[in-house]
Protein backbone atom coordinates (compact mmCIF):
# COMPACT_ATOMS: atom_id res chain seq x y z
CA UNK A 1 0.00 0.00 0.00
CA UNK A 2 1.37 3.42 -1.00
CA UNK A 3 0.65 6.82 0.50
CA UNK A 4 -1.09 7.93 -2.69
CA UNK A 5 -3.62 5.11 -2.17
CA UNK A 6 -4.43 6.57 1.25
CA UNK A 7 -4.80 10.09 -0.19
CA UNK A 8 -7.03 8.75 -3.00
CA UNK A 9 -9.24 6.93 -0.53
CA UNK A 10 -9.61 9.97 1.76
CA UNK A 11 -10.61 12.14 -1.19
CA UNK A 12 -13.31 9.67 -2.31
CA UNK A 13 -14.51 9.09 1.26
CA UNK A 14 -14.88 12.83 1.86
CA UNK A 15 -16.47 13.63 -1.50
CA UNK A 16 -18.53 10.37 -1.73
CA UNK A 17 -18.30 10.89 -5.47
CA UNK A 18 -15.57 9.52 -7.75
CA UNK A 19 -15.88 12.34 -10.28
CA UNK A 20 -15.48 15.11 -7.71
CA UNK A 21 -12.66 13.23 -5.96
CA UNK A 22 -10.83 12.78 -9.28
CA UNK A 23 -11.13 16.48 -10.00
CA UNK A 24 -9.88 17.32 -6.52
CA UNK A 25 -6.87 15.03 -7.01
CA UNK A 26 -6.29 16.32 -10.55
CA UNK A 27 -6.46 12.83 -12.08
CA UNK A 28 -8.99 11.12 -14.33
CA UNK A 29 -11.78 8.99 -12.83
CA UNK A 30 -11.01 5.50 -14.25
CA UNK A 31 -7.50 5.26 -12.71
CA UNK A 32 -8.92 6.50 -9.41
CA UNK A 33 -11.57 3.75 -9.39
CA UNK A 34 -8.90 1.19 -10.22
CA UNK A 35 -6.64 2.35 -7.39
CA UNK A 36 -9.47 2.17 -4.84
CA UNK A 37 -10.36 -1.36 -5.97
CA UNK A 38 -6.70 -2.35 -5.72
CA UNK A 39 -6.61 -0.95 -2.17
CA UNK A 40 -9.69 -2.91 -1.18
CA UNK A 41 -8.21 -6.05 -2.68
CA UNK A 42 -4.98 -5.57 -0.76
CA UNK A 43 -6.85 -5.02 2.51
CA UNK A 44 -9.32 -7.81 1.81
CA UNK A 45 -12.30 -5.66 2.81
CA UNK A 46 -14.91 -3.52 1.08
CA UNK A 47 -14.33 0.13 1.99
CA UNK A 48 -16.94 1.77 -0.24
CA UNK A 49 -20.43 0.61 -1.22
CA UNK A 50 -21.09 1.75 -4.77
CA UNK A 51 -24.44 2.06 -6.53
CA UNK A 52 -25.43 3.85 -9.72
CA UNK A 53 -26.77 6.75 -7.65
CA UNK A 54 -24.30 7.14 -4.79
CA UNK A 55 -21.18 6.06 -2.93
CA UNK A 56 -21.11 5.44 0.81
CA UNK A 57 -18.64 4.18 3.34
CA UNK A 58 -18.92 0.71 4.81
CA UNK A 59 -18.31 0.27 8.54
CA UNK A 60 -14.80 -0.93 7.70
CA UNK A 61 -14.40 2.14 5.49
CA UNK A 62 -15.39 4.45 8.37
CA UNK A 63 -12.69 2.93 10.58
CA UNK A 64 -10.10 3.02 7.80
CA UNK A 65 -10.91 6.68 7.06
CA UNK A 66 -10.18 7.74 10.64
CA UNK A 67 -6.95 5.71 10.70
CA UNK A 68 -5.84 7.05 7.33
CA UNK A 69 -6.52 10.66 8.26
CA UNK A 70 -4.42 10.19 11.40
CA UNK A 71 -1.63 8.58 9.37
CA UNK A 72 -1.57 11.39 6.81
CA UNK A 73 -1.62 14.07 9.51
CA UNK A 74 1.32 12.36 11.22
CA UNK A 75 3.29 12.22 7.98
CA UNK A 76 2.54 15.87 7.20
CA UNK A 77 3.59 16.87 10.72
CA UNK A 78 6.81 14.86 10.39
CA UNK A 79 7.58 16.48 7.06
CA UNK A 80 6.98 19.95 8.48
CA UNK A 81 9.18 19.27 11.53
CA UNK A 82 11.91 17.99 9.20
CA UNK A 83 11.68 21.13 7.08
CA UNK A 84 11.78 23.33 10.19
CA UNK A 85 14.81 21.42 11.50
CA UNK A 86 16.55 22.00 8.17
CA UNK A 87 15.86 25.72 8.62
CA UNK A 88 17.18 25.64 12.20
CA UNK A 89 13.75 26.36 13.69
CA UNK A 90 13.56 23.29 15.96
CA UNK A 91 16.09 21.22 17.84
CA UNK A 92 18.42 21.55 20.81
CA UNK A 93 21.27 24.03 21.25
CA UNK A 94 23.97 23.59 23.91
CA UNK A 95 25.45 27.01 24.73
CA UNK A 96 28.58 27.24 26.84
CA UNK A 97 29.45 30.50 28.56
CA UNK A 98 32.35 31.86 30.55
CA UNK A 99 31.74 33.40 33.97
CA UNK A 100 30.25 36.89 33.67
CA UNK A 101 28.74 36.36 30.21
CA UNK A 102 25.41 35.52 31.86
CA UNK A 103 25.11 39.06 33.22
CA UNK A 104 24.77 41.05 29.98
CA UNK A 105 25.93 39.38 26.75
CA UNK A 106 24.04 36.11 27.07
CA UNK A 107 20.61 37.52 28.08
CA UNK A 108 20.68 40.08 25.25
CA UNK A 109 21.39 37.42 22.61
CA UNK A 110 19.05 34.79 24.06
CA UNK A 111 16.10 37.20 24.10
CA UNK A 112 16.45 37.74 20.36
CA UNK A 113 17.15 34.10 19.54
CA UNK A 114 14.19 32.86 21.61
CA UNK A 115 11.93 35.38 19.89
CA UNK A 116 12.97 34.16 16.45
CA UNK A 117 13.23 30.43 17.27
CA UNK A 118 10.84 29.68 20.16
CA UNK A 119 10.79 25.93 19.39
CA UNK A 120 14.56 25.49 19.90
CA UNK A 121 15.46 24.00 23.29
CA UNK A 122 18.39 26.11 24.54
CA UNK A 123 20.52 24.53 27.26
CA UNK A 124 23.10 26.68 29.05
CA UNK A 125 26.39 25.18 30.21
CA UNK A 126 28.61 27.34 32.46
CA UNK A 127 32.28 26.53 31.81
CA UNK A 128 35.61 28.35 32.05
CA UNK A 129 36.99 29.30 28.65
CA UNK A 130 39.54 26.52 28.20
CA UNK A 131 37.04 23.86 29.28
CA UNK A 132 34.57 25.31 26.78
CA UNK A 133 37.07 24.92 23.96
CA UNK A 134 37.53 21.26 24.87
CA UNK A 135 33.74 20.83 25.07
CA UNK A 136 33.36 22.34 21.59
CA UNK A 137 35.96 19.99 20.13
CA UNK A 138 34.29 17.03 21.81
CA UNK A 139 30.82 18.18 20.64
CA UNK A 140 29.49 18.52 24.19
CA UNK A 141 28.46 22.10 23.42
CA UNK A 142 27.52 23.67 20.07
CA UNK A 143 28.68 27.25 20.63
CA UNK A 144 30.41 29.02 23.48
CA UNK A 145 30.89 32.52 24.84
CA UNK A 146 34.58 32.62 25.78
CA UNK A 147 37.16 35.10 27.01
CA UNK A 148 39.80 36.20 24.51
CA UNK A 149 42.51 35.74 23.54
CA UNK A 150 42.26 31.94 23.58
CA UNK A 151 43.82 29.13 21.49
CA UNK A 152 41.42 28.94 18.50
CA UNK A 153 43.48 27.21 15.79
CA UNK A 154 40.75 24.68 14.95
CA UNK A 155 37.74 26.84 15.88
CA UNK A 156 36.02 29.93 14.54
CA UNK A 157 35.48 32.96 16.74
CA UNK A 158 33.41 36.14 16.51
CA UNK A 159 34.41 39.03 18.76
CA UNK A 160 31.25 40.04 20.61
CA UNK A 161 32.12 42.63 23.23
CA UNK A 162 35.03 44.47 24.79
CA UNK A 163 34.60 44.50 28.57
CA UNK A 164 36.40 47.12 30.71
CA UNK A 165 37.66 46.05 34.10
CA UNK A 166 36.43 47.96 37.15
CA UNK A 167 37.39 48.16 40.78
CA UNK A 168 34.61 47.19 43.19
CA UNK A 169 34.96 48.56 46.69
CA UNK A 170 32.83 48.88 49.83
CA UNK A 171 30.82 52.07 49.96
CA UNK A 172 32.82 54.54 52.04
CA UNK A 173 36.17 52.96 51.18
CA UNK A 174 38.85 55.57 50.30
CA UNK A 175 39.18 54.14 46.75
CA UNK A 176 35.41 54.39 46.28
CA UNK A 177 35.73 58.18 46.45
CA UNK A 178 38.18 58.37 43.54
CA UNK A 179 36.68 58.93 40.04
CA UNK A 180 39.27 56.63 38.39
CA UNK A 181 41.58 54.01 39.81
CA UNK A 182 45.17 53.18 38.96
CA UNK A 183 46.43 49.64 39.51
CA UNK A 184 49.10 51.16 41.74
CA UNK A 185 46.30 52.29 44.07
CA UNK A 186 45.89 48.63 45.08
CA UNK A 187 49.30 48.43 46.75
CA UNK A 188 48.79 47.36 50.38
CA UNK A 189 44.99 47.44 50.14
CA UNK A 190 43.10 44.31 51.37
CA UNK A 191 42.17 42.48 48.18
CA UNK A 192 39.65 39.73 47.39
CA UNK A 193 40.86 37.41 44.63
CA UNK A 194 38.71 35.32 42.31
CA UNK A 195 39.78 31.68 42.52
CA UNK A 196 41.72 30.56 39.45
CA UNK A 197 39.39 27.55 39.10
CA UNK A 198 36.47 29.93 38.47
CA UNK A 199 37.98 31.32 35.26
CA UNK A 200 41.76 30.87 34.84
CA UNK A 201 41.95 33.38 31.99
CA UNK A 202 40.33 36.16 34.05
CA UNK A 203 42.45 35.28 37.10
CA UNK A 204 45.66 35.39 35.04
CA UNK A 205 44.60 38.62 33.31
CA UNK A 206 44.25 40.36 36.68
CA UNK A 207 47.62 39.04 37.87
CA UNK A 208 49.15 40.28 34.60
CA UNK A 209 47.81 43.79 35.22
CA UNK A 210 49.27 43.92 38.73
CA UNK A 211 52.56 42.41 37.56
CA UNK A 212 52.91 45.02 34.81
CA UNK A 213 52.20 47.76 37.35
CA UNK A 214 54.69 46.15 39.79
CA UNK A 215 52.02 45.89 42.46
CA UNK A 216 51.91 43.11 45.06
CA UNK A 217 48.32 42.31 45.96
CA UNK A 218 47.55 41.94 49.64
CA UNK A 219 45.12 39.03 49.23
CA UNK A 220 42.92 38.63 52.33
CA UNK A 221 40.22 36.38 50.82
CA UNK A 222 39.52 34.25 47.78
CA UNK A 223 36.05 33.77 46.30
CA UNK A 224 34.82 30.82 44.28
CA UNK A 225 32.33 32.88 42.28
CA UNK A 226 31.87 36.43 41.02
CA UNK A 227 28.71 36.89 43.11
CA UNK A 228 30.48 35.62 46.23
CA UNK A 229 33.18 38.15 45.51
CA UNK A 230 30.64 40.99 45.48
CA UNK A 231 29.19 39.77 48.77
CA UNK A 232 32.63 39.84 50.40
CA UNK A 233 33.19 43.35 49.08
CA UNK A 234 29.79 44.45 50.42
CA UNK A 235 30.79 43.01 53.80
CA UNK A 236 33.84 45.31 53.85
CA UNK A 237 36.42 42.52 53.59
CA UNK A 238 38.32 44.19 50.75
CA UNK A 239 38.28 45.43 47.17
CA UNK A 240 38.47 43.51 43.90
CA UNK A 241 39.02 43.85 40.15
CA UNK A 242 36.11 42.47 38.12
CA UNK A 243 34.63 42.76 34.60
CA UNK A 244 32.57 45.93 34.09
CA UNK A 245 29.36 43.95 33.61
CA UNK A 246 29.12 43.64 37.42
CA UNK A 247 27.75 47.19 37.40
CA UNK A 248 24.45 45.59 36.35
CA UNK A 249 24.38 43.37 39.45
CA UNK A 250 22.63 45.09 42.32
CA UNK A 251 24.57 44.70 45.55
CA UNK A 252 23.96 47.19 48.35
CA UNK A 253 27.11 48.68 49.80
CA UNK A 254 29.26 48.13 46.68
CA UNK A 255 30.69 50.88 44.46
CA UNK A 256 32.29 50.28 41.04
CA UNK A 257 35.01 52.58 39.70
CA UNK A 258 36.72 52.50 36.27
CA UNK A 259 40.40 51.66 36.24
CA UNK A 260 43.09 53.38 34.22
CA UNK A 261 45.54 50.79 32.90
CA UNK A 262 46.79 49.98 29.42
CA UNK A 263 45.44 46.67 28.13
CA UNK A 264 43.09 46.21 31.07
CA UNK A 265 39.97 45.40 28.98
CA UNK A 266 38.96 41.82 28.35
CA UNK A 267 37.11 40.58 25.27
CA UNK A 268 34.17 38.19 25.01
CA UNK A 269 33.86 36.13 21.84
CA UNK A 270 31.54 33.49 20.43
CA UNK A 271 33.35 30.29 19.43
CA UNK A 272 32.12 27.40 17.29
CA UNK A 273 33.46 24.46 15.31
CA UNK A 274 35.00 25.24 11.94
CA UNK A 275 32.83 24.07 9.02
CA UNK A 276 29.77 23.66 11.26
CA UNK A 277 26.88 22.19 9.24
CA UNK A 278 24.08 21.86 11.83
CA UNK A 279 21.49 24.52 11.11
CA UNK A 280 20.48 25.39 14.70
CA UNK A 281 23.96 26.58 15.78
CA UNK A 282 24.39 28.34 12.43
CA UNK A 283 21.18 30.28 13.08
CA UNK A 284 22.40 31.18 16.58
CA UNK A 285 25.68 32.42 15.14
CA UNK A 286 23.73 34.55 12.65
CA UNK A 287 21.66 36.10 15.46
CA UNK A 288 24.80 36.91 17.47
CA UNK A 289 26.49 38.37 14.38
CA UNK A 290 23.46 40.61 13.76
CA UNK A 291 23.40 41.68 17.43
CA UNK A 292 27.11 42.62 17.30
CA UNK A 293 26.60 44.66 14.13
CA UNK A 294 23.58 46.49 15.57
CA UNK A 295 24.27 49.61 17.69
CA UNK A 296 23.42 49.04 21.35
Amino acid sequence: MELRHCRYFVAVAEELHFGRAAKRLNISQPPLSQQIRALEKELGVELLRRTKRNVRLTSAGEVFLQATRKLLRGIEDSMEVTRRAARGEVGTLQVGYAPGAEIEVLPRVLREFSRLYPAVDVRLVPLPTREQLDALRQRRVDVGFVLLPAPMDDLEVLRVRREPMVLVAPKGHPLARKPRISIRDLEGVPYIHLARSYEPMLHDHILGLTRDARVSLRVVAESAHLYDNLSLVAAGVGVSLLPGCVRLVRRDGVVARPIQARGSDIEVGLAWRRKEVAQVPLEFIRVVRDAVARPR
